[in-house]
């Protein structure tokens, strides 16, 4: 593979040239999945960050002013990765709205019928955390059952506190579907 400038790689990308974007993409690729790692802790999460990042610079490639690729593509990649961790906040209070919402639902006037589905519905979801990832579940066990502090669970592991957040966040975004389908079947219950 020939070598070429920054500069006249962009200059062959807004044209077109595919080997031009190879190279963009050789070069910075390692770099920019290190950067979205960084923030995501999650490898498909940051491969994904980076697909859509370079599917974004061939698209439109001629169409943007860069005039530094690495400048351009950190900056890319920064982006990304703060729309990433908003995203994950976004969701993670949602559920936990959900949650709250699920619990308010059933009260001690409850039929015994509503009761038995409600805890049929439980049950659903414990199968779900049974299925999560050995050392997803573990994590989320100890803050869900046993109630400690992610301080705690970090403590405890011997791992940081960014891991045992990432682990709690995974099991709520993987657990979120079954959780919405709880609050729709309660609603729908007690409706």
């Amino acid at each position: 593979m020939s070598f070429f400038t920054t500069k006249e790689m962009v200059a062959r990308l807004k044209r077109g040239d595919e080997e031009a974007f190879k190279m963009i993409y050789e070069r910075y690729w390692e770099r920019l999945y290190q950067l979205c790692f960084y923030y995501s802790h999650c490898k498909e999460d940051s491969e994904d960050m980076l697909m859509g990042i370079f599917m974004s610079l061939w698209k439109n490639r001629d169409q943007v002013a860069i005039e530094n690729i690495e400048s351009y593509l950190v900056t890319a990649a920064k982006n990304q990765s703060f729309k990433y961790i908003l995203k994950q906040q976004q969701h993670k209070k949602y559920i936990h709205h959900i949650v709250k919402k699920a619990d308010a639902i059933t009260d001690d006037n409850d039929s015994p019928e509503r009761l038995l589905e409600i805890k049929e519905l439980d049950t659903q979801i414990q199968d779900q955390v049974e299925l999560l990832p050995e050392k997803t579940k573990r994590i989320f066990m100890l803050n869900r059952e046993s109630g400690l502090t992610y301080q705690e669970i970090a403590g405890s592991l011997g791992i940081s506190v960014k891991t045992v957040e990432y682990h709690i966040s995974k099991a709520l975004h993987l657990l979120g579907k079954y959780i919405l389908i709880l609050l729709a079947l309660l609603t729908t219950v007690s409706g």
